[in-house]
């Protein structure tokens, strides 16, 4: 194969070079290895070495209590009878409820839209089946 002409790059070669002409050299924060960095404030040689330093950072955070707090917020949850089958997600809750009534072929949309427009707590009925909302996205169901 021969060469027709030459085409050159589109983009331009980062010169990563200081200004004297050399090439930065700096050292690992963690392991202590000499490296090119592609940044000059590059403090690790490696992403290895990043997500190491992080994790030892947020070790030594949990040991002396100074860890930031997760808040917790409790949601709104409606209690489940004993003989009801917990579901989550809309999607199983129609799967679950069309296996066992026949009448549900063709009804998806009005069921979706009923189910997910019930209140927690509240209960939603077809036919033989008990549908209570638990949570945001959890059902019971007896039949």
């Amino acid at each position: 194969m021969a060469v027709i002409s030459y085409v050159p790059p589109k983009k331009e070669i980062i010169d990563r070079r200081s200004p004297e002409g050399n090439y930065y050299v700096a050292k690992c924060d963690l392991c202590g290895t000499d490296f090119y960095p592609k940044r000059k404030n590059a403090k690790f040689c490696s992403v290895s070495c990043m997500k190491l330093s992080f994790r030892n950072k947020q070790d030594e955070m949990k040991r002396s209590g100074n860890a930031p707090k997760k808040k917790v917020v409790p949601g709104k949850v409606a209690q489940m009878e004993p003989s009801m089958t917990k579901i989550t997600g809309v999607n199983n809750l129609y799967s679950y409820v069309k296996g066992k009534i026949s009448g549900m072929h063709g009804r998806k949309d009005e069921f979706m839209s009923s189910v997910r427009n019930l209140d927690i707590g509240k209960i939603y009925k077809i036919e033989n089946a008990v549908i209570k909302r638990l949570s945001s996205g959890s059902w019971g169901v007896h039949f």
